[in-house]
């Protein structure tokens, strides 16, 4: 289908409904004829898709509007799973969740039509001069929510050299502490937003993860962060801070799942110590991995 470029270029507000067809195209700046003209859907149709003179809409023709109207590849996947009931989620399975069954009992998470889909997720990691992490901030923008569903968001921490029952949890931004346990290494933080903000609109919600004075479980050092995401993201981003020694080789990674994950390319460290790695229109699993340059071969594999 065409890119209505200019089209895009030249709306001047951001719609109040993101999955509303006529608000999509309002903000596009585009007119009915318009929109069925780059979409290949009749006037006609569109018309009654606005109107709600059809009930059930071909599949086909709501995806054809969405890769018009959508702000991004994540933007048209959300549409067309709204739009027509599928799904461009992935299963806790699939991304490679340890023992997700009993976590997902346990925990009762929202589902799409529930709304508080998580859309952009910012994680800041502090590496210290003994190479494990220290510090974890992570900063999460999640879609207006329903009433119904789970008045919760859960989060999810594993893959860390530390006793998680005794690593601190805080809550910064957005909301309370609701829940929180440990289930083999995988450790479940419930967060409540404020019900005014999450209910009227997107909201963020920010939580550290601190692991200073608590002891390593085992002789390692860190070599990768990895971010894990079963939902579509609109911006996925990693800063890693290293407060000591600075490795000699980092690549920024991305995939489906851990197992299938593939280095993007190489990157490198600023002068304050710092990478990081932007991607978006993202589902699956992103982050940085890297060699501190005194490893054996061994230890890189």
């Amino acid at each position: 289908m065409p890119s209505p470029r200019g089209e895009r270029e030249r709306g001047v507000s951001l719609p109040r409904d993101w999955s509303s067809i006529r608000e999509l195209r309002q903000a596009r700046g585009l007119s009915q004829s318009r929109l069925a003209e780059l979409s290949g859907v009749s006037e006609r149709t569109v018309r009654a898709i606005e109107g709600g003179a059809v009930g059930r809409p071909q599949h086909e023709s709501l995806r054809r509007l969405a890769t018009v109207l959508a702000y991004g590849d994540t933007h048209r996947a959300r549409l067309v799973e709204r739009w027509t009931g599928g799904t461009a989620h992935l299963t806790p399975d699939g991304l490679g969740i340890p023992d997700w069954e009993v976590l997902y009992r346990r925990m009762g998470t929202r589902t799409p039509a529930d709304g508080g889909q998580m859309s952009t997720v910012i994680c800041e990691l502090t590496v210290g001069s003994d190479r494990l992490p220290r510090l974890l901030r992570y900063t999460h923008g999640h879609e207006q929510m329903s009433a119904s569903g789970s008045p919760v968001v859960w989060k999810l921490t594993s893959g860390l050299p530390f006793d998680l029952s005794a690593v601190r949890f805080e809550v910064l931004t957005g909301g309370v502490l609701d829940d929180f346990f440990v289930h083999g290494d995988m450790a479940a933080l419930a967060i409540r937003p404020d019900p005014l903000q999450a209910r009227n609109g997107p909201f963020l919600v920010e939580y550290s993860v601190d692991f200073s004075g608590v002891e390593p479980l085992a002789d390692t050092v860190e070599r990768e962060w990895m971010y894990a995401s079963t939902s579509p993201l609109q911006l996925g981003a990693m800063v890693v801070r290293f407060t000591g020694d600075v490795p000699e080789r980092l690549w920024s990674v991305r995939g489906a799942s851990a197992t299938t994950a593939e280095r993007q390319g190489r990157i490198q460290v600023a002068p304050n110590g710092s990478a990081q790695v932007c991607f978006q229109d993202l589902v699956g699993v992103f982050g940085i991995q890297w060699e501190w340059g005194d490893e054996t071969p061994a230890e890189r594999q």
